[in-house]
């Protein structure tokens, strides 16, 4: 998926089934705030639907350990690229401890991973997956 944010053109690739599994492990206590952020953003015009869903992310990444955080950053960070003008760059160093690119502040990152994190956990954390009890039907 290519997507653009500060002006730069970004493409996410696929995390393996292993990275998923542990990605979603580790997301799952947040899943309720994720969910709950995304929701929030749709319907919304995009400049305010990122900021709802940002917030959402924000908010949910807070209250998780600190290696929890770290493993899911570089794990969504690791399969981005950037485009340059001599082709695409991976932006995670070799070893997923920094990023390769100073002008990718805490907004991007987040940014980032949030599409990484929708692309390819979408049917893990989507609607179905939503654990707030739903409002009875109408029934006619």
């Amino acid at each position: 998926m290519e997507f653009e944010i500060n002006g730069n053109s970004y493409r996410s690739g696929k995390l393996d089934a292993f990275a998923q599994f542990h990605v979603a492990r580790r997301l799952a206590p947040v899943q309720a705030a994720l969910f709950k952020a995304g929701a929030a953003a749709q319907g919304q015009p995009e400049q305010v639907a990122g900021g709802a869903a940002m917030a959402g992310l924000a908010e949910a990444i807070a209250g998780m350990p600190e290696a929890d955080c770290d493993f899911v950053l570089m794990k969504c960070l690791g399969v981005v690229q950037r485009k340059q003008d001599s082709g695409w760059s991976n932006i995670a160093a070799a070893g997923g401890k920094a990023l390769t690119f100073s002008d990718i502040d805490m907004l991007a990152m987040l940014q980032i991973t949030q599409r990484v994190i929708e692309e390819n956990l979408g049917g893990f954390f989507g609607e179905s997956a939503d654990p707030s009890p739903s409002p009875p039907s109408p029934t006619a």
